[in-house]
């Protein structure tokens, strides 16, 4: 199997799912699916409800707290590094409140969502434009991001060629991606297998994330390390242990933001 990041043929199988098996790349350590069927789901009402409190306890709405507070950290990064009034096209936009965030901080955000239930909320609740598919969308943008967003891609050195075509010269990439090599699958990975989301096509580690990045004409300017969970690892859930798994690069995700330089 072909590892749909850095392309090398050598992996091991560890996993067999319902639909697939979960493989890791020898190379790079990211874990990808090889599909022998699709997962039932459908990124509609139902996903943003009751898949959304299936995974986090809350749904996406009971959620909108945390999911702001989330956005407004990752906007005061992004705004250091854009221009004032600086246009930004989320992809993966959900129901719009990172997009509604980058307007009250003075940005001009644009968002791509599949789901109709999402697009209508995010037209209905904050008047967003907000496109069912990337052939819709023309000129350039200061940043492009993908919250969450890379991993549901078979294709993602696709995506990221996409993303990099609708970037300004020095434009930003933004994404957050779960972490294949985090605490949780390194160190209890059965656990982790049986709870990793089955609609994710590959889970990256962060080296293969950056290289990739580079060599698409990429200069990371900040990586950060999230969703830190020490007792999914069987660790103390105390906040030295966090600190410290934040610190080594520990976390069950992480962050990049990298600068377009060709």
């Amino acid at each position: 199997m072909e590892c749909p990041l850095c392309q090398a043929e050598l992996s091991r199988k560890v996993f067999d799912g319902s639909f697939y098996t979960l493989n890791i790349c020898l190379n790079c350590g990211s874990n990808f699916q090889a599909r022998y069927g699709e997962p039932v789901i459908t990124y509609e009402e139902d996903y943003f409800k009751t898949g959304h409190l299936k995974t986090y306890g809350k749904t996406y709405i009971d959620d909108e707290w945390n999911i702001r507070e989330i956005a407004k950290r990752r906007l005061r990064i992004l705004v250091k590094m854009l221009p004032p009034g600086g246009r930004i096209l989320d992809i993966g936009s959900a129901m719009g409140l990172f997009c509604n965030e980058a307007v009250k901080m003075g940005l001009k955000p644009e968002g791509v969502e599949i789901s109709d239930y999402a697009r209508d909320f995010s037209s209905r609740a904050f008047k967003l434009k907000v496109w069912q598919d990337l052939s819709e969308i023309s000129g350039d943008f200061d940043a492009v991001s993908l919250w969450f967003t890379l991993e549901h891609m078979q294709e993602p050195l696709s995506w990221i060629k996409k993303a990099s075509s609708f970037l300004n010269e020095r434009g930003i990439i933004a994404l957050s991606v779960p972490n294949s090599v985090g605490a949780f699958p390194r160190f209890n990975p059965t656990a982790y297998y049986l709870k990793r989301p089955e609609e994710h096509y590959f889970e990256p580690s962060p080296g293969a994330m950056i290289s990739v990045l580079k060599t698409n004409g990429f200069h990371l300017e900040r990586l950060e390390f999230f969703g830190l969970h020490p007792e999914r690892a069987g660790l103390p859930s105390i906040g030295i242990i966090k600190i410290i798994q934040k610190l080594i690069g520990l976390g069950d995700t992480f962050e990049i933001y990298a600068r377009k330089l060709y």
